[in-house]
């Protein structure tokens, strides 16, 4: 009994191992691949709603270069936390590579969405990470796209990293969604909506 008891706790712990970031301790981007298949397979059988928010941390590479890696490191883990606080349970978020992140979203609208884009970008807009005599004020810029008919989730994270890009151009500390997607104004979607 000690024996099943012993390979269960190690097939646990290497599945833990698998599936999770070392730096963040949120999922990494292989579990991240899986679950976008499967929920993508899903919403399109089911002809439901599914949104993806992709993000990344404005100005990483600058941190890394002037505070170096542990700092870094530092910044990823906290905006991590920040950002798994504020989007729901049954969501998958991952580090989806170097500096950036994602949410995968089933069941949910665009505005909902866009609400839960701009809950994380607040979250993350009020860390400062200290720095010597200064504190270093760390902020984010997201991209969403929500699942069109017959499309696959490469292209679903497309659409979301073109949007990212298009919030960087805009002045960053911001989001923006897909160019196909219906357009709502920032101003209009509150935190509180979803």
């Amino acid at each position: 009994m000690r024996l099943l008891y012993d390979l269960e706790a190690a097939r646990a712990e290497l599945l833990q191992v698998a599936t999770t970031d070392a730096v963040t301790q949120v999922h990494n981007r292989n579990y991240f691949m899986v679950q976008l298949a499967a929920e993508v397979e899903r919403a399109q059988r089911a002809q439901a709603p599914v949104s993806l928010i992709l993000f990344d941390v404005d100005h990483f590479k600058r941190i890394n270069d002037s505070q170096g890696h542990a700092t870094g490191d530092f910044v990823l883990y906290e905006v991590a936390q920040l950002a798994g606080r504020v989007v729901r349970p049954y969501d998958v978020f991952a580090r989806y590579g170097g500096d950036e992140f994602v949410v995968l979203m089933p069941g949910v609208t665009m505005s909902d969405t866009c609400a839960a884009a701009e809950r994380i970008r607040t979250a993350v807009s009020g860390l400062h990470v200290p720095c010597g005599q200064s504190a270093l004020r760390i902020t984010v810029s997201l991209g969403i796209s929500s699942l069109a008919a017959k499309e696959d989730g490469r292209r679903l994270i497309e659409r979301a990293d073109a949007a990212l890009y298009r919030a960087k151009k805009m002045g960053r500390n911001r989001w923006a969604c897909a160019a196909d997607s219906p357009v709502i104004s920032a101003d209009r979607v509150t935190a509180d909506s979803i």
